[in-house]
């Protein structure tokens, strides 16, 4: 009911511009199965209730074509007040504005269309940062001090000085390191780098979940989740930290997570640990590129306004 109450919050406030991210799936309708009178998709639901006030445009990208090192297939909305702005010109809309800046965007930040893992996280290798006591969990190790290597570890470091936080590293067990370094050497004899393993794999390695992959060093990382067992390292035989997952959604190395690491079972209904604030949010590269195209619009739009008002 999330959205419902989004769209009751812009129906009070009335803002000149709305913006709204969701996975691809809010644009999927409901099966069969489902009992709901409307199978229509939140999308649709979307597009049409906020189409009243608004002129809204819509459209899935990925992020890995705007300089985030991940695969991540996202729904984005735009709504415009129809009070405050005209209806644009076919081919001319908020996503063709924000393709057309892209390479503009990202050669001021030295940054290209496509970023692999390594080029996100290659600074966070344990044998270049470093490991020692975790600083803020006793019994656990954290990786020390990474030095950026890459323009994109340059970027994310943003100038900051001191520990980086939430590094914290996974307690394997000898055990699962063993099992971990077998995954990763299969997964790169065979070509299933960024690849869920197949039903013969995880059988043979006694895993249940369907969703883990090793991650590919020369492509961007697959969708970020809140599981942090679900990406194994390229070339270490463990799970990734928040901070790396955080730097494969663009987060600055000053961003600082707070609360628990990660819970499970019924309180995953009621807390929402590092790991799930890493993966639920919008990567903030994606978020400043949409703030610069609209705010540009929204500013030459009131210079328009007051021009012909002059007039």
């Amino acid at each position: 009911m999330l959205f419902e109450r989004y769209l009751d919050f812009v129906e009070l406030v009335r803002p000149r511009l709305v913006l709204i991210e969701n996975v691809r799936g809010i644009t999927y309708d409901f099966g069969a199965g489902c009992d709901l009178d409307d199978k229509r998709n939140f999308a649709d639901e979307l597009v049409a209730r906020l189409g009243k006030m608004y002129h809204v445009y819509a459209d899935t990208i990925r992020c890995s074509s705007f300089g985030v090192p991940q695969h991540r297939p996202r729904f984005f909305l735009v709504g415009m007040l129809k009070s405050e702005f005209k209806r644009l010109p076919s081919g001319e809309d908020p996503f063709a504005w924000l393709r057309a800046s892209k390479v503009r965007f990202l050669e001021k930040r030295s940054l290209g269309t496509k970023v692999t893992s390594r080029q996100a996280i290659g600074d966070l290798e344990m044998a270049r940062a470093g490991v020692g006591p975790s600083p803020d969990t006793k019994g656990y190790e954290a990786l020390l001090a990474p030095r950026p290597l890459s323009n994109f570890q340059r970027l994310m470091n943003d100038g900051h000085r001191g520990p980086v936080s939430d590094t914290r590293l996974a307690n394997h067990t000898p055990r699962i390191v063993e099992r971990f370094e077998k995954i990763i050497a299969e997964c790169k004899a065979s070509g299933r780098l960024n690849v869920q393993l197949n039903r013969e794999m995880r059988e043979r390695y006694g895993i249940k979940k369907m969703a883990t992959r090793v991650l590919d060093p020369e492509a961007p990382s697959p969708t970020i989740t809140s599981m942090p067992d679900d990406l194994l390292h390229y070339s270490e035989p463990r799970t990734l930290t928040v901070r790396e997952n955080a730097r494969l959604q663009t987060f600055p190395d000053w961003f600082v997570f707070k609360g628990k690491y990660t819970t499970g079972g019924e309180l995953r209904a009621r807390q929402v640990p590092r790991f799930t604030q890493v993966a639920n949010a919008v990567p903030p590269l994606i978020a400043e590129m949409w703030g610069e195209v609209l705010l540009s619009y929204a500013v030459d739009q009131r210079a328009t306004i007051k021009r012909e008002v002059a007039a």
